[in-house]
């Protein structure tokens, strides 16, 4: 019995031993190994002291055999009565004394340990309160370590971000030099030009000063100053290609259009030159299909395909009486050029009406005057004068141009549709179902 709970005792002992070693090896190894050694120098000490009371029990045990075995002797010689009456004597002498003191012993060591069994067990319960308490500090940890990775995560991604960002600022800032420095360039070329403009308009202010100085006839010299000034704005910007040295791109000025010049494509070489050309189809680059407003204002590239605009045709048509060139070609090769002496555009309530008078005028060969007083008209805005069933040819045929009940020619049609009047046509070249190739329209002032 008294084994069993020594053992069980030394048991708890170790578990709670244990215990602890698993407690503060979380915290400190070398403390942890410090406390198991002197707990178990402890244990120790206490299983000597256990172990020299069952010894000291059983020399008490052997003792009473040998008393027995001298009795049983005593017996034998003497009276048996006698002898059981002293046996019983000794016997209760003897087990008065012995049972006396094992059981001030056992008695004190049982009190000994049912006390260290209550102080083992207020120690376990203390440490399970700890072990609770650094679980829960454990979660804290993990979380709070789970939360620092995942800032730490975030951190490093907005890190790149930034970088990102100041790489893309960086190159923005040298690119923003760059601009800065050609701009500057610009400013620089744009004040040199500045002062030789001032210079030349100071120069004409001196001259005009000094022709208003002269006594003359005061309408001869408002007539001098208009042809001084038409001569000074033909030498910057001329009022048509005539003077045009190349094929290409010029600025051209019409003063009653507006102050500000603009570009046109120039043609120096085809039958004498001089020519301004306000329409070009060439390979289907660009779309025709287009509203009344940009038809009115033009668009397209002056190097490709592209259409003057319905505002610039008439501001040139009106300044001077203009001749008409219609050149054609198509898949094949063969080429078609028609020449007409008169051409404008009349800009009558904003329906720019053509005007032509050709080599053929008001007869079946003629496939842009075979009518009179065409009016232009586009899918938003129709301006046929012969509207018929209210039919708007510029979207049914998907393309702009000066119809009247119906055409004979429509160079603003779909490029390469050969479909009956959709394409690029000129019916008395190849007919409404041939789209041709090339169809180019030129103006030049009539000498």
């Amino acid at each position: 019995m008294l084994r069993n709970i020594i053992c069980i005792i030394l048991v708890l002992n170790l578990f709670v031993t244990f215990s602890k070693a698993i407690y503060i090896s979380e915290r400190n190894e070398t403390k942890l190994l410090q406390s198991i050694n002197d707990q178990l120098v402890e244990l120790k000490a206490k299983q000597g002291r256990h172990e020299i009371l069952i010894e000291e029990l059983m020399k008490s045990m052997h003792i009473l055999d040998r008393q027995d075995n001298f009795m049983d002797g005593l017996l034998k010689a003497t009276n048996i009565q006698h002898l059981i009456t002293e046996q019983e004597r000794q016997a209760k002498l003897i087990n008065g004394v012995v049972r006396e003191s094992d059981f001030q012993q056992l008695k004190a060591d049982f009190q000994y340990l049912r006390a260290e069994l209550e102080k083992q067990k207020k120690e376990e319960a203390d440490m399970d309160i700890n072990m609770q308490e650094l679980k829960k500090e454990l979660e804290q940890r993990k979380k709070s370590a789970e939360d620092k990775e995942s800032d730490s995560q975030s951190l490093r991604v907005e890190n790149q971000n930034l970088r990102a960002e100041l790489e893309k600022q960086k190159k923005d800032a040298a690119n923003m030099a760059s601009d800065i420095q050609q701009l500057r360039a610009e400013l620089e070329k744009q004040e040199k030009d500045g002062i030789k403009k001032e210079f030349n308009n100071q120069q004409l202010k001196a001259e005009l000063q000094q022709q208003k100085k002269c006594e003359v006839d005061n309408e001869s010299l408002r007539a001098e100053v208009e042809r001084k000034r038409k001569l000074v704005n033909g030498l910057v910007n001329p009022p048509n290609c005539t003077e045009a040295k190349s094929n290409g791109i010029n600025e051209i000025l019409l003063p009653n259009f507006s102050t500000q010049s603009f570009k046109v494509a120039c043609d120096v070489e085809t039958r004498g030159g001089g020519w301004t050309v306000i329409l070009r189809r060439m390979d289907g680059s660009v779309n025709f299909y287009r509203n009344w407003t940009e038809y009115k204002n033009g668009f397209g590239d002056l190097n490709g395909e592209f259409f003057l605009g319905l505002e610039k045709i008439h501001a040139i048509t009106e300044e001077r009486r203009q001749e008409l060139l219609v050149v054609l070609e198509d898949f094949e090769g063969d080429n078609r050029y028609e020449n007409y002496d008169a051409f404008a555009i009349g800009n009558e309530d904003q329906q720019y009406v053509l005007h032509t008078l050709g080599e053929a005028t008001g007869t079946a060969g003629d496939s842009l005057t075979y009518h009179r007083g065409h009016r232009f008209s586009t899918f938003d805005r129709n301006n046929d004068f012969w509207k018929k069933e209210n039919k708007n040819y510029a979207k049914s045929n998907t393309g702009a141009w000066w119809f009247y009940g119906g055409h004979y020619s429509h160079l603003l049609g779909k490029y390469n549709d050969n479909n009956y009047e959709k394409g690029v046509i000129w019916y008395h070249f190849r007919g409404n179902e041939y789209s041709l190739k090339t169809a180019v329209m030129m103006i030049r002032p009539r000498k």
